[in-house]
């Protein structure tokens, strides 16, 4: 199961994958890879993402729990 980590984390991890900041709409950040159009939303909150999200976005992004 993937370790807990904070949205500031998750950014700098999928920025090194390729994908790009596009629009934030409250507290919600959305990246999109240009290669394949594949698109991440990130929830902008203090505390550290949900293990189910935080999961999800590992599983787009093509990360695993030891990339933490």
């Amino acid at each position: 199961m993937a370790k807990s980590a904070t949205p500031r984390r998750i950014i700098a991890l999928i920025a090194k994958r390729g994908f790009v900041f596009t629009r934030q709409r409250g507290s919600h950040a959305v990246y999109v890879r240009a290669s394949d159009k594949a698109t991440v939303v990130v929830p902008m909150h203090a505390r550290d993402i949900s293990k189910g999200t935080l999961h999800r976005i590992l599983k787009i992004a093509g990360l695993t729990a030891d990339d933490l």
